[in-house]
This record gives C-alpha cells, sequence and structure tokens, in this order.
C-alpha cells in the first residue's frame, strides 16, 4: 500500500512520518509513504525506499486508484478539487465542504444534549465591527467577511483530543496543552478512562455531525473558571502534534490496518512537558 501525505513540512507531517515508522517495524510489510509539500526545497530533502518527498505537482502526477491519502493535511484537501475527490474514495480521508465551515458545524452540533458546550454562535457571516465607547464618525469601524462569530470564552484550560471511531466503538487520547504561536508548547498527557473521557465520548455519540466524527478525527476544547466544557472545533485528520500519544498506543496506521500498536508510556500523567520532549 501506498500513502501520500499531503503539507508533510507541517508538525502534523512529522507526527504521520514517525506513525509510519513504528507501523512498519510492527507489520513488517511492505507499504511506503510519499511526503508531499508546496515547498519545492521540501522534496530536496533526504528520503529512504519506504519515505518519498516530492512536491504537490510531482504528488499528483504520482497519484494512483490504488493509493490512499493519508488523513494529516487539512488545506490541501479543502482547496484543490482534484485530491478532495480523491479522499474521498477511502473512509479514513474522505471529507466533505462543510466539514470546514465553522458556523454550520457549530449550529448542527448545537443540537446535540451533552456536557460538552458550544459557544453561542451568530447566524451573520459578514459582519460590521464598531467600537462600544464612545466614537466620532467612523474612527475604530470595519468591515469583516466569511466569518464565524461566536461569543468569547474566558478560557482557563485548553484541550486536544485526539480520536480514533471504528463502529460506533470511540478511543480518546486527550491532553491539555498550553500554546505559543498557535502550536503546543506544553503538553499533559490526560488519563484515557475518566470523567472527561465519558463527557467526551458522550458528545461524540451524540453529535449528528455525518462523517465528520469517524475514523480518525481531532477535537479542540476549551473549559472555564466554572469548570465548564467548550467545543472550539474539530477536524477530521490527526492533531499535528499527535506523535505525543504513540506511547500509549495511538498509531493511526496501524489502526488503519488492524494491527496492535505497542502501548509503551514513558511519560507521567497530569504532569507537563514539553512538546521536544516526546521527541527525544
Amino acid at each position: 500500500m501506498r500513502y501520500f501525505i499531503f503539507e508533510a513540512g507541517s508538525r502534523a507531517g512529522l507526527s504521520a512520518e514517525l506513525f509510519f515508522k513504528e507501523y512498519i517495524k510492527q507489520s513488517k510489510c511492505s507499504d511506503e509513504i510519499v511526503m508531499v509539500d508546496c515547498d519545492p526545497i521540501f522534496s530536496e530533502m533526504r528520503g529512504n525506499n519506504k519515505i518519498i518527498r516530492v512536491d504537490e505537482t510531482k504528488a499528483i502526477q504520482m497519484l494512483s486508484r490504488h493509493d490512499i491519502i493519508f488523513p494529516a493535511d487539512e488545506l490541501t484537501r479543502q482547496c484543490n478539487e482534484l485530491i478532495m475527490n480523491f479522499s474521498s474514495n477511502n473512509p479514513f480521508s474522505a471529507i466533505k465542504p462543510w466539514y470546514y465551515d465553522k458556523k454550520y458545524v457549530n449550529e448542527v452540533l448545537s443540537h446535540s444534549k451533552s456536557n460538552i458546550r458550544i459557544p453561542n454562535t451568530f447566524s451573520p457571516t459578514a459582519v460590521i465591527i464598531k467600537p462600544n465607547t464612545k466614537s466620532a464618525g467612523s474612527k475604530g469601524v470595519y468591515r469583516v467577511n466569511a466569518v464565524c462569530v461566536e461569543e468569547a470564552i474566558d478560557i482557563e484550560k485548553e484541550y486536544v483530543v485526539d480520536c480514533f471511531e471504528k463502529n460506533g466503538n470511540i478511543q480518546v487520547f486527550p491532553r491539555e496543552i498550553k500554546l505559543k504561536n498557535g502550536y503546543d508548547k506544553y503538553i499533559k498527557l490526560l488519563p484515557t478512562d475518566g470523567g472527561l473521557v465519558e463527557k467526551i465520548k458522550d458528545f461524540v455519540t451524540s453529535a449528528n455531525v455525518g462523517g465528520l466524527f469517524k475514523s480518525i478525527f481531532h477535537l479542540q476544547l476549551a473549559e472555564n473558571a466554572k469548570g465548564e466544557l467548550f467545543y472550539i472545533e474539530s477536524s477530521k485528520r490527526i492533531s499535528g502534534s499527535s506523535i505525543v500519544n504513540i506511547e500509549r498506543g495511538f498509531n493511526p496506521f496501524c489502526f488503519m490496518n488492524g494491527v496492535n500498536a505497542p502501548y509503551s508510556p514513558k511519560h507521567e500523567l497530569n504532569k507537563w512537558y514539553r512538546f521536544e520532549d516526546f521527541l527525544l
């Protein structure tokens, strides 16, 4: 089997490559991956007989009906119609355009009954922002188009939750994070059972959102000072830093192919680590 990984220069690409190496070690199979990035320099990076690095133009020429697009990317599948259609041939990578319509997803999820709240989401997608103070004329006023307008949450804690789903059975791998420049700088692994996980499973199973919460996906959640949980967003792909969960038996390639992923914890639960600590 050959897997294509788009946006491979990202953290998600790095996680996918490390997952693949562990999968090969466990399965002893002859599978290979094609790492794809729009940056032409990326294709010059060293590979081997199982890991090929190419740019997007070359990748599209290589794709055949026997290949699988691994769910590590997001923007490529949203923006490239050919790749989006190809992705739809496999349930692990299949997407629909509305998955990325945050306003629509929030509206659908708001009808589900669970302990995870959906922030109040407002109907307009083109809005005028103006100061709610004394102002003169149009000073400080500006227009924003194509937006999802929702209530602000006083966030105390943020969570990323990597998930597997098969035949209604859900595996949940949660972690608390501290962000810097949009990336997980500090990570605290949380138990894969208990109250938080039960709330997440209840939320996922009660949500009527088509295939969004199927196969391989991840959630972003937030908790306020009152301990209330809020849904922030989700994606039908691995999270960028999901490699931190490999020691807990999280390996998408193993999951896709029915191979037992090793469980070999090296880091304590409920303790802060740098992201880099999981790569050492």
